[in-house]
């Protein structure tokens, strides 16, 4: 995260599936608390600002899949984009599920995080 510019960012946002993250054997991290730990450990306080989103809700919702004919089942994965409005100058944060060239994407709102 260091060498990505993360002593000079004004803002964290750590989304994922953590629900489901968390519990496998190879994560790195196995809470939030543990996320908040590293930050504290590699930046210290910064002043940055820190997010955090679980997205497995969406991860887990069930839509209909065409190749099974309609049957609705949950997403394999899901991808996050981040996009700047510039006109206002924020983040804004969207999601879309597998086969994700056929799917929209949708909006992930800022309200939704939580400061860690």
């Amino acid at each position: 995260m260091r060498e990505l510019g993360g002593n000079w960012v004004s803002s964290w946002h750590v989304i994922g599936p953590f629900s489901h993250f968390f519990n496998t054997t190879t994560a790195p991290w196995k809470s939030v608390q543990q996320v908040r730990n590293t930050f504290k450990e590699s930046f210290g306080d910064t002043g940055a600002d820190h997010w955090i989103l679980d997205v497995s809700k969406p991860r887990d919702e069930k839509v209909p899949r065409a190749e099974f004919d309609g049957i609705k089942t949950s997403l394999g994965y899901i991808d996050i984009r981040a996009d700047l409005a510039i006109a206002d100058n924020k983040i804004r944060f969207y999601y879309r599920g597998e086969k994700g060239a056929q799917r929209p994407w949708t909006r992930l709102y800022n309200k939704s995080f939580r400061r860690f």
